[in-house]
C-alpha cells in the first residue's frame, strides 16, 4: 500500500528530525484523478462554517469517491498494523502507548490561503503529509521558532511525496499555503492518542 521507507525514522535532523519519502503511495497513479477532483476552485463561502477554507474528509465521509473511501479505510488498517515499528523508529515516542491511526484527505483553498506557523497538536505522535494535487504546489515550510524570521527551509512539493515528522513540543514549527488558482490536496496519516475507553 505504501512505500516501506515510510516506516523509517528520520533521515534529516536539522533543524529537527524529519523524513522525506518519494513515491509514497504504491497505487498513487490509479488514485490521481480522484484526488484531482477536489482541487478546482469552488464558489464557496469563506466564513461561517467548517469546510470553506479547509475540507477534512475522514474514514466514512461520503464526500470521498468510492476508491478513496477504500483507500482511507485500508490506510488506517495499514498504519495500525505498523504502529509499533513506526514509533520504534522515532526517538522518544516509545512503544506501548494507547494510540490509534487517523487518515484524512484535506483540501485547502488557493493562495492567499495560508495556515500559519504552528506546532503539531499534542494529540499527534507522528505525522506524514503526502502531497496529492496539484502537480506543482507549495510544500511545507520548516522553522526553528514560531515567527516568520525563523524559517529554515522547506520540504518541497512533489506529487506523491511524503513529509514525515514526530511532534516535539516547542520545536517542530511548520506552515503551509496554497498556490494561485489551485486548491491544495493532501493525504494526512497520523498516529494519535487513543480514545479513553470507559
Amino acid at each position: 500500500m505504501f512505500n516501506p521507507q515510510i516506516l523509517m525514522g528520520p533521515n534529516q535532523l536539522i533543524p529537527w528530525p524529519w523524513l522525506q519519502v518519494d513515491d509514497a503511495i504504491n497505487d498513487f497513479y490509479n488514485l490521481r484523478d480522484d484526488f484531482k477532483q477536489y482541487s478546482p476552485i469552488h464558489n464557496e463561502e469563506t466564513t461561517g462554517r467548517e469546510g470553506a477554507l479547509s475540507i477534512v474528509m475522514k474514514n466514512g465521509d461520503k464526500r470521498l469517491t468510492p476508491k478513496l473511501q477504500d483507500f482511507v479505510a485500508n490506510a488506517e488498517q495499514w498504519i495500525n498494523e505498523h504502529t509499533k515499528e513506526i514509533l520504534g523508529n522515532w526517538h522518544g515516542l516509545g512503544i506501548g502507548r494507547d494510540t490509534m491511526p487517523e487518515v484524512q484527505i484535506t483540501r485547502q483553498l488557493p493562495s492567499p490561503y495560508r495556515f500559519p506557523i504552528h506546532n503539531e497538536s499534542d494529540q499527534k505522535f507522528w505525522t506524514a503529509v503526502i502531497y496529492a494535487h496539484p502537480y506543482h504546489g507549495s510544500g511545507t515550510g520548516i522553522y526553528t521558532g514560531p515567527k516568520c524570521d525563523t524559517r529554515w527551509g522547506q520540504s518541497t512539493w512533489r506529487q506523491n511525496r511524503a513529509f514525515i515528522f514526530q511532534r516535539i513540543n516547542g520545536k517542530t514549527w511548520h506552515d503551509y499555503e496554497g498556490i494561485i488558482n489551485e486548491s491544495r490536496v493532501t493525504i494526512n496519516l497520523f498516529i494519535v492518542k487513543g480514545k479513553k475507553r470507559h
